[in-house]
């Protein structure tokens, strides 16, 4: 556990983080440190909870419609991916 010191720095107030804290976060100056609510206090974190959560939502695809990928990515006539959209779009409003 390591105890941290509120202190001045010019209008608003900071945190002075320990040398080995930085080195453990693998931060430096000018990188961003997120602070979150959790459900027992305050967790910060070198990394976007948003940019996570994005990511797992990709890995979350790719898992569940692996074979649509697969089928998605093997070469069209040109030796191009057949991303479909030479086809018209079936649905809402498509034929």
């Amino acid at each position: 556990m390591h105890a941290l010191k509120l202190t001045q720095i010019d209008n608003p107030v900071g945190v002075i983080l320990p040398k080995e804290v930085l080195t453990l976060l693998k931060l430096g100056r000018g990188d961003t440190l997120y602070l979150t609510e959790s459900p027992d206090g305050m967790r910060t974190t070198p990394h976007d909870p948003v940019f996570e959560g994005q990511m797992q939502a990709a890995d979350d695809i790719l898992k569940t419609r692996r074979a649509v990928l697969r089928e998605l990515a093997k070469p069209h006539h040109d030796g191009q991916p057949d991303l479909g959209l030479d086809r018209p779009c079936r649905g809402a409003g498509g034929a």
